[in-house]
């Protein structure tokens, strides 16, 4: 089925596959635009992958801040098989100490599951807790009410009016195909801050 093999594909490059440090080239013209040391020092590389044709590596990288992620807050570095970078896309944040407003939930991820339930699949219960990853940032949960799909609640940090606030990233899947939901709820207040669509997305790529 094609929005399987999709969104396998885009669970697989939501893997954090290892920690690595920018080229130094890209990492001091970085600096220059305004990026500190602290901005930095603590990506981890999403995907990396070469293209056959022409041999160009695309490696995307993850904006931190003490290990929790910033929802799209993307490096994607394309170079050429000698190390030359031929292009750049940057969307990752600066002074990341200034910007967030907290490192620790008041929220449970099962608190932060259950309202997001409440509004894409009224009546269907909260799961238990089955599984963590990622030093506990990434709570998984029972997968039977969900067609054995995936259910992870991550600690992420949302941009919203020039800060990064911090949230939990619901995701789950609806059975009847119609959604694959990830939704960010304040890890403080609860407040829902943004959704996104996998479905929507693969259908309209």
């Amino acid at each position: 089925m094609l929005l399987r093999s999709l969104s396998s594909v885009l669970l697989f490059s939501a893997i954090q596959l290892s920690a690595q440090r920018l080229p130094e080239k890209v990492a001091a013209d970085l600096r220059l635009a305004g990026f500190h040391e602290n901005d930095l020092g603590d990506l981890v590389v999403k995907d990396n992958y070469s293209t056959a044709h022409n041999g160009v590596t695309h490696t995307f990288f993850r904006q931190r801040w003490q290990g929790i992620e910033v929802w799209n807050g993307d490096i994607a570095v394309h170079q050429l098989p000698n190390g030359e970078v031929v292009k750049l896309n940057n969307g990752a944040f600066t002074a990341l100490e200034k910007r967030v407003n907290a490192t620790l939930p008041v929220l449970t991820p099962e608190t932060a599951l259950s309202t997001v339930l409440a509004k894409t699949m009224p009546g269907t219960r909260t799961p238990p807790r089955i599984g963590v990853e990622d030093d506990g940032r990434t709570v998984l949960f029972e997968t039977s009410a969900f067609a054995g799909e995936k259910v992870a609640v991550q600690l992420v940090y949302q941009p919203k009016d020039g800060s990064l606030r911090l949230a939990w990233n619901v995701n789950h899947f609806v059975p009847n195909g119609s959604h694959w939901w990830n939704v960010r709820v304040d890890a403080i207040t609860g407040e829902e801050l943004d959704r996104n669509d996998w479905v929507v997305n693969c259908g309209t790529a």
